[in-house]
């Protein structure tokens, strides 16, 4: 199985464990707005390898604590341990897929692909059943515009059908709440559901669902993530729940907590792809109902503290010093950086040699052309380092006697040294 994909699942993994923790202690005091926020940025992590350096961050902190010259250059490169640091462009992982590139797979490679086409066919097969159970439904008669409780920049269908016990929701663009056939909506209790769907079209619930299902495909080997995404569809409801309750008013909680469980009894098959007026624990539902109060100011303060540490100490990778050396002297930012971490890595160079050089070969550059600096490898041998000035991006390195091991330099430029 790729590294990279491993070292992704584990980062997340502690985004979901610290969102757990958190939810269990704060359910019923933080906005449940914010618990969707933290699962977004756990799905974000499983699905997207990216790497965005911070001193803060919870790997900065790790490498910190590893013991003194136990990294090798190339490990000072990666910034921190492969199995805790989330993966970035680093030269001990080029240099991994150009040994194995083109390889054939391996066992493991073949039985994550094989349960992500599983899982994935699952999800597929359940979207599929449940469009077709649905197809024949039927608009309802009375004017749509007269049941919308709230504006929406999308248009809504509202169907019946006598194959859903149930109201549910689902489409992402063209969204659609089906309701059972001959509901009637004098009937306070469908009004709750109405409202309560118009809550998961409003939140784009759908798109989240199918966020969470290919976090869940791709990562299917780590029990957190199912975890993850049997809560992140829980809170989907708690949070509709709590809008639709800043709707209908504070007074209206119990009978809408009669609602939910009048629905609860009639709640028929599973449709994982749709979001349910009643998919989850009803019990946890009905608490939180009951606990609903106007959200306070310093509540929704604490959920954003909360989101922003999360994210500051685990969505994000380990700052690397080296890194940091670099881009003081030599003022290269992004891929360029990262470039250069990379050819340092390849030669052995360490970081912290690197000073403006004032070698002879600079005496025949155009000031607008190059910018020079000397360094030196963990063996002692020195090297010169050429940027382009206009943008610091990496241009040659050259040996102690001036010969290029790396790059391109116009030899037009330096023709006193080159021939």
């Amino acid at each position: 199985m790729d590294a990279m994909l491993v070292q992704m699942s584990v980062s997340a993994s502690l985004i979901i464990a610290a969102a757990l923790c958190i939810r269990a202690l704060a359910l019923y005091s933080l906005p449940k707005r914010v618990f969707q926020l933290l699962w977004g940025i756990a799905a974000v992590r499983l699905l997207l390898p990216f790497r965005v350096p911070c001193r803060f961050s919870f790997y900065t902190v790790l490498s910190l604590l590893e013991a003194p010259g136990t990294q090798t250059m190339a490990g000072e490169a990666a910034g921190i341990s492969a199995l805790w640091r989330p993966p970035g462009i680093q030269a001990i992982e080029m240099e991994a897929y150009a040994k194995y590139y083109g390889a054939p797979l391996s066992a493991a490679e073949w039985v994550w692909i094989l349960g992500v086409l599983s899982c994935a066919a699952f999800f597929l097969a359940a979207y599929i059943r449940g469009r077709k159970r649905f197809a024949s439904s039927m608009p309802v008669e009375q004017e749509t515009a007269a049941l919308q409780p709230v504006p929406l920049r999308r248009q809504v269908q509202i169907r019946q059908t006598d194959r859903a016990a149930i109201p549910l929701t689902y489409g992402i663009f063209r969204p659609v709440i089906l309701f059972p056939m001959g509901t009637d909506w004098a009937d306070l209790k469908n009004r709750h559901a109405l409202i309560h769907e118009y809550m998961h079209i409003k939140h784009w619930d759908a798109l989240a669902k199918l966020v969470l299902a290919a976090a869940a495909c791709v990562h299917w080997f780590n029990p957190l993530v199912w975890f993850m995404y049997c809560m992140a569809n829980r809170d989907m409801e708690l949070a509709c729940d709590e809008a639709a309750l800043k709707i209908l008013g504070a007074d209206a909680k119990g009978a809408y907590a009669l609602t939910l469980i009048a629905f609860e009894e009639a709640k028929g098959q599973r449709f994982p792809i749709a979001s349910h007026f009643s998919k989850s624990a009803a019990e946890e539902r009905v608490k939180a109902i009951m606990k609903t109060r106007a959200p306070s100011k310093w509540a929704a303060i604490a959920g954003i503290l909360i989101v922003l540490i999360l994210t500051i100490s685990f969505a994000t990778s380990a700052m690397d010093p080296n890194e940091a050396i670099l881009k003081a002297q030599t003022g290269a930012s992004g891929r360029e950086l990262r470039y250069l971490r990379s050819i340092f890595a390849d030669f052995g160079i360490q970081a912290a040699s690197i000073s403006p050089s004032d070698n002879p070969i600079t005496q025949g550059m155009d000031e607008t052309c190059s910018a020079a600096f000397d360094v030196q490898s963990t063996e002692g041998l020195k090297y010169f380092l050429l940027l382009r000035r206009e943008d610091q991006s990496f241009q040659a390195l050259l040996d102690h006697e001036n010969k290029v091991l790396y790059g391109l330099v116009d030899t037009a430029t330096l023709p006193q040294y080159f021939n």
